[in-house]
């Protein structure tokens, strides 16, 4: 049971007991013990129902609390996923540029050869 739902009932059952022990007669069918005794029953029903609720309450968390849990799980995930996408993007970018500047080293000494080449026909 819950802290807090303990306590409740716990002060609750301290005051019916304190008002049980007030009655004034000691009359078995006297109406000042049956009220007080109504009276603990009714705090004892009242006591079950708000234990019956904090456990509704702390089923519904826990059930929360696991679905974040498990969401987080998810997008940590995702999130790795994502990660090594990115990793890879940035490889094949790399990859590309180095081709694109060693094609571009080729062309740039390739179009050097053809001008040697043409000026020596040129002379």
């Amino acid at each position: 049971m819950h802290e807090s739902c303990k306590k409740s009932v716990t002060q609750e059952q301290q005051k019916s007991t304190c008002c049980s022990s007030r009655t004034g007669s000691s009359t078995p069918g006297s109406t000042k013990e049956t009220e007080p005794l109504s009276k603990v029953l009714n705090n004892l029903n009242e006591a079950a129902s708000f234990d019956r609720k904090c456990n509704d309450k702390i089923s519904a968390l826990l059930a929360t609390q696991q679905e974040l849990q498990d969401q987080i799980i998810h997008l940590e995930h995702r999130e790795q996923e994502g990660a090594e996408l990115l990793r890879q993007a940035d490889n094949m970018w790399t990859s590309m540029e180095e081709c694109y500047k060693k094609k571009l080293k080729e062309s740039q000494d390739r179009q050097q050869e053809l001008m040697k080449q043409r000026q020596k026909v040129a002379k």
